[in-house]
This record gives C-alpha cells, sequence and structure tokens, in this order.
C-alpha cells in the first residue's frame, strides 16, 4: 500500500501487518527472502530486504537516483534483482549478496514491467508504444523496439512474449521479436495484468469493472468476470482471484470452480468394465458451471456431463475399464 507492507493468510484470510510508515507498493518474493522497492520524494529510491516473519528491515541500499514514485518493478534474476526505476528513465541490475548496483541502462524514458523472456530481457516504455529488449550479458538494448500500443505489462507465456497494452494483447516470438498474434480486448486497463498458466488475467474498465481471461494459445478471451467498481488490482494465490481496492478491503473470488464434493465411484451392477461415478455441486465457484467431465486413472477413459442439457449433470459411467484394476477418478 502507500505506507505499509502487510500478508493475508489466503487460506483464512488473517491479516499482519509486516512493515509500516514508508512508501512502497512494489514487492518480491524469490522463495527466500520479500525485498520491496520504495521511494523518498526526488531523493531516488530505496531496496528494503525484509524478515518475512517480523517484518523487520534486514538490510537497504539505494537505488534508482532521482525516482519520485515508488518504482515499479522488481525481478530476480541469477543472483540478482533487476529493477525498473520509473520516471529516472533507468533500469538496474542490483547484487543480491552485497546489494551493489552493478549494470545502469538509461532507456531515454520511464521503464515498466520487466520479463525475462527467449533469453533476454524486455522493458516497456511506460505510457508508450514500444517494447525494449535488453542483452544479459552487456545490459544494453539488444535490437530494435517492439511495437506494441500503450505497452504497460509484459509476460512470458509457455516460451512466448505477451506484451498487455491498451485494448488488446499482442503475442511476439522473443527471440526475433516476430509478432505471433493480436488479441482485442476492447476497454482493457493495461495496468493491471499477471500470467496464469498458459492464460493472462488483465483488468477491464470499459462500461464496468471486470477481469478478463485471455486464452494465449486459442487467443480468445476465455472469459469476463464483474468485479467492484473501485477495483485496483487483482492476483491468484491459493486457487482463489484477489482483489484490492483503494479503500483497503481486499476481497478474495472462487472464479474457478472448486473440486466437486462427496465424490463416490462404484463398479456398474451390469458391467465390470464400468464404474458409476457421482458427486455433488462445489460451493462458491463463481461463474456458472456448464459441464464436467471425470477422468479416470491410470488408462485416461473418461465421461461428461452437461449442466441444463443431461437429465442428471452430477453423475456419469466411465466404460472401457479393466476389471481388478484399482483406478482413481479425477
Amino acid at each position: 500500500g502507500s505506507s505499509r507492507v502487510a500478508v493475508i493468510d489466503e487460506r483464512t484470510g488473517a491479516y499482519q501487518v509486516l512493515a509500516d510508515g514508508y512508501v512502497g507498493r512494489n514487492l518480491l518474493w524469490d522463495g527466500s527472502r520479500l525485498w520491496s522497492q520504495t521511494a523518498m520524494g526526488g531523493g531516488g529510491g530505496v531496496l528494503l530486504e525484509l524478515d518475512p516473519g517480523s517484518g523487520s528491515i534486514l538490510r537497504s541500499a539505494k537505488v534508482c537516483p532521482g525516482n519520485r514514485d515508488a518504482g515499479t518493478n522488481i525481478i530476480a534474476v541469477a543472483g540478482n534483482l533487476i529493477l525498473t526505476c520509473g520516471q529516472s528513465n533507468l533500469v538496474e541490475e542490483v547484487r543480491m549478496s552485497d546489494l551493489a548496483v552493478t549494470r545502469v541502462l538509461n532507456l531515454g524514458t520511464a521503464g515498466v514491467s520487466p520479463v525475462i523472456s527467449g533469453g533476454r530481457l524486455w522493458v516497456a516504455e511506460d505510457y508508450a508504444n514500444a517494447v525494449v529488449p535488453i542483452s544479459l550479458s552487456t545490459f544494453t538494448q539488444d535490437g530494435a523496439p517492439l511495437e506494441c500500443p500503450m505497452a504497460m505489462t509484459l509476460h512470458d507465456v509457455s516460451g512466448d512474449l505477451v506484451c498487455v497494452g491498451l485494448s488488446q494483447v499482442r503475442v511476439f516470438d522473443p527471440r526475433n521479436g516476430s509478432l505471433l498474434s493480436t488479441v482485442v480486448a476492447d476497454g482493457m486497463n493495461q495496468y493491471h495484468s499477471q500470467s496464469v498458466g498458459g492464460y493472462v488475467l488483465a483488468t477491464s474498465q470499459s462500461a464496468t469493472m471486470s477481469l478478463r481471461l485471455i486464452d494465449i494459445k486459442n487467443l480468445t478471451v476465455a472469459w469476463t468476470h464483474d468485479v467492484p467498481a473501485t477495483s485496483y488490482a487483482s492476483y491468484v494465490a491459493g486457487g482463489r482471484l484477489w482483489i484490492a481496492q483503494p479503500n483497503g478491503v481486499i476481497t478474495a473470488y472462487n472464479v474457478w470452480p472448486v473440486p466437486p464434493t462427496t465424490v463416490s465411484a462404484v463398479v456398474d451392477p451390469g458391467s465390470t468394465s464400468t464404474a458409476q461415478v457421482s458427486w455433488s455441486t462445489p460451493a462458491g465457484t463463481g461463474d456458472p458451471i456448464t459441464g464436467y467431465t471425470v477422468t479416470a486413472s491410470p488408462s485416461s477413459r473418461n465421461c461428461s456431463t452437461t449442466v441444463g442439457v443431461d437429465t442428471n449433470p452430477l453423475s456419469c459411467s466411465v466404460t472401457g475399464l479393466s476389471a481388478g484394476v484399482s483406478y482413481t477418478f479425477s
């Protein structure tokens, strides 16, 4: 937030303040350490290493001279941190072991959302139409920028470079920079997006506030889910979607279906090669469930039902199984 770092237990929703009293909205958890990039007005930025248990500041270092906002993004690369420095137009490499700034690149414009894709570092030009490739070996610009209207967030999705811009998502081959495809998503707010498996979850601010799940492989908007009009940012954790609002309220949504309950499987009385599987409708699934698929393991034999079409969509029979073999159904 504007002056606080807090942790929320994604299972219970319990809230604990880790650090208070400084500006910082950019956090990175590298698997063992918590990092925050903060700002001190026109005095530049500060990189903090925080104790994830107590929130106490373990180490600090001055970074991003001249930066006036709370920084933009941090990523970890092979024992180093890569920082984009917002309004100071810099990209910095910081060594984790001693927090020394080892390399600096001046983009000539504000850079945001660094990501590694295709063996190169990519940075979006803030409020511009370009994505800049940077060589990790020389820390210099490595080729011509890619065109992406109002590029603000970048992701590596299954080896492709994905740029989320205003009203569209562009997919590039990061090795040669060629444009592979474009997904139009009218009214999308390019500020807030994240990659989830083979998808990109992006905030939309058209007539209403909504979240859009972009299927990168099939180049479609997989679904749209309405959220409060004042929503600021979204994040997926613990199998749920978390929405933050400027008033400090954070809400969890079960947008993806949770597993069905009371699942049972019995051998069909009329056939020893068939299992009858039944279940109950899961609670709190968010968007309506349109159907179910049951898969047997081993063998991958399956059966499916369609809600609103099948008389009983909560039961189906898996055929072609072998007598005497134990199966798990999912």
